[in-house]
């Protein structure tokens, strides 16, 4: 077992059930009809929150219901990175899925490639991890994590607006490429359990600020035309404005916890 230094405190274990908990409502309150839709006459289900955004609602809503609980039951180092490479294995295939779904070309094409390329390298970090379980001392990640860290880096350098068409959401297609650069550098260079169970949760973070960006995109802007938000629109809102506060408290806690851990223990 790791040191007790090294496992979640209740402050962060309250904060990743809280988030969890907190994103399930969302969910419920995104399945309400959150808009007053201009044309009266189209059915109620086409104003709901979710049927408007649900590209990049639902996988982001799926990992922020799943992800924080699995990070703080995790009690070996090896475990965060297994949890950090199936995530990434979620991300990068979702993702280069509805890429490849829009028939892509130029950057789009290269974007859905080096997607597949990252999905296909998480799937085999998380084979080779899950065979070293048994052994794992503290060691680093798999090499081909590299892989991952290099193509999301590169791809962040690319304007998100050569990824974007139409209307899409620009911060669709960039949310993947920080959440996967993230994971792969902790998977790669992380050893201790804190510090990887802190990039779990900057992972979470920065899905969580997409979550915020999506549902105000999805209620104002996505169609069909809107005229004003509904309760449930607002309250869909404003808990995804909890899921943001929740998870970056737990960022500072963990944060914290790393920097504590690190500290000499006091001589008796």
């Amino acid at each position: 077992m790791p040191p007790d230094r090294d496992l979640p405190s209740p402050v962060e274990t309250r904060l990743a059930y809280g988030t969890a908990l907190l994103s399930t409502f969302v969910w419920v309150a995104a399945v309400m009809p959150g808009v007053e839709l201009a044309d009266r006459s189209l059915a109620d289900d086409l104003a709901s929150t979710m049927h408007r955004g649900a590209v990049f609602l639902v996988p982001t809503l799926l990992l922020l219901v799943a992800m924080p609980v699995a990070a703080v039951l995790a009690r070996q180092p090896v475990a965060l990175r297994g949890l950090l490479a199936w995530s990434s294995v979620f991300v990068a295939g979702y993702t280069a899925s509805a890429l490849w779904a829009s028939s892509p070309s130029g950057f789009r094409l290269a974007a859905a490639v080096a997607l597949t390329v990252a999905a296909v390298a998480a799937v085999r970090d998380a084979v080779v991890l899950g065979r070293a379980a048994s052994d794992d001392a503290g060691t680093r990640g798999p090499r081909t994590a590299d892989v991952r860290l290099a193509v999301s880096l590169l791809a962040l350098l690319t304007p998100a607006g050569l990824l974007a068409s139409g209307r899409d959401e620009q911060a669709t297609w960039l949310v993947p490429f920080v959440f996967l650069a993230v994971a792969a550098a902790a998977e790669r260079f992380g050893t201790s359990l804190g510090a990887l169970r802190g990039a779990a949760a900057l992972c979470l973070l920065t899905l969580a600020l997409h979550l915020v960006v999506g549902v105000r995109y999805a209620l104002d802007v996505a169609r069909p035309a809107a005229e004003t938000w509904t309760g449930w629109g607002l309250a869909t809102f404003v808990l995804s404005l909890a899921v943001l506060a929740g998870l970056l408290g737990s960022c500072v806690v963990a944060a914290l916890r790393v920097r504590l851990t690190r500290a000499p223990e006091p001589t008796p």
